[in-house]
């Protein structure tokens, strides 16, 4: 590579580095001025996935689930489900099981599938549902 990518490749992964760093500590104005950073490093739209993933994570962390769920109700219904599903869980909607489960056995992205199998394996009577061998 040579040294102006080698110089944006740094800037990006530091600009990611810090809004994980942020949301971790809960510096949620840092972490949205970091997204906003990264936007512009990458060029990327704010719903890119790579970009959306960071804003609805600041959603939530700001008890604003519910406002990420809608706002991503307003993009095409193919657009980062898993997303959606992780926002449902969040509010505690019952729907966000079969979609998780629909999404861990069947969507075509890897790190989909083993996200939503992740998120099932966090409900407490997950072995009284007969899920546990499925997603084994």
């Amino acid at each position: 590579m040579n040294e102006p990518e080698d110089m944006m490749r740094e800037q990006r992964i530091e600009a990611i580095s810090s809004i994980l760093h942020a949301l971790g500590d809960d510096n949620l104005d840092q972490a949205h001025a970091q997204i906003d950073n990264l936007i512009e490093l990458t060029g990327l739209s704010p719903d890119h996935p790579d970009i959306l993933v960071f804003r609805v994570l600041l959603y939530i962390q700001r008890g604003q689930a519910i406002d990420a769920l809608h706002y991503l109700n307003e993009l095409d219904e193919q657009h980062c489900p898993d997303l959606r599903v992780m926002c449902m869980y969040f509010l505690g909607d019952p729907f966000w099981e079969g979609l998780a489960t629909e999404l861990a056995e069947n969507d075509p992205r890897p790190h989909v599938r083993e996200s939503m199998a992740l998120l099932l394996n966090r409900q407490p009577d997950l072995a009284m549902s007969g899920m546990s061998g499925a997603l084994a």
